[in-house]
């Protein structure tokens, strides 16, 4: 019975030690700011215009307390495009899962994607729409990585390479 109380004591003090000597790192989502459920966030979402050039447009969209969840509402919403303009996302395209660490966001989409007809301007459309619009809503958001199934692809549509992670490029397609 001693021995247990010892031993239980030992692993209270090696734990607390080893807590204060090796603090963790601050996860990524210690970053991002807690939201209700019926708190709303700013968005900055990109759609296309009648010529094909990306434009910015901000939206509230609806709030989470988690940041995965905000992300993939971010990505639901450039799926809706305001009167005009055009969204970069097929309809077809489903999210699977959303995960973020260390600044990269990655999405699982659902296997369907890989049956959309991509031609090479489309596939930038789609992959440049989501990473512009992620970077430019979360500040965190460095890059995103694009799987299926929770596998890692060459390409969408075989033109754009995806085998790295995609970084914001906003010069891309704008006015």
């Amino acid at each position: 019975m001693k021995r247990g109380i010892l031993f239980f004591i030992l692993a209270v003090v090696i734990f607390l030690l080893l807590l204060f000597l090796f603090p963790k790192k601050k996860r990524d989502m210690e970053k991002f700011e807690f939201l209700g459920e019926e708190e709303k966030f700013d968005a900055t979402l990109f759609f296309l215009d009648p010529e094909g050039r990306f434009v910015r447009v901000e939206k509230k969209l609806k709030g989470s307390e988690f940041v995965e969840d905000r992300i993939k509402e971010c990505i639901y919403a450039l799926k809706i495009p305001p009167e005009g303009l055009f969204s970069p996302l097929p309809k077809e395209l489903e999210v699977k899962d959303v995960i973020f660490s260390d600044g990269i966001v990655y999405i699982n989409f659902s296997e369907e994607v890989l049956k959309i007809p991509f031609g090479t301007r489309s596939e930038l459309e789609t992959i440049y729409g989501i990473v512009n619009s992620l970077s430019a809503t979360f500040s965190e958001v460095k890059g995103v990585k694009f799987l299926v199934s929770s596998s890692e692809i060459e390409t969408l549509g075989g033109h754009i390479s995806l085998k790295e992670v995609i970084y914001p490029d906003l010069q891309i397609f704008e006015k």
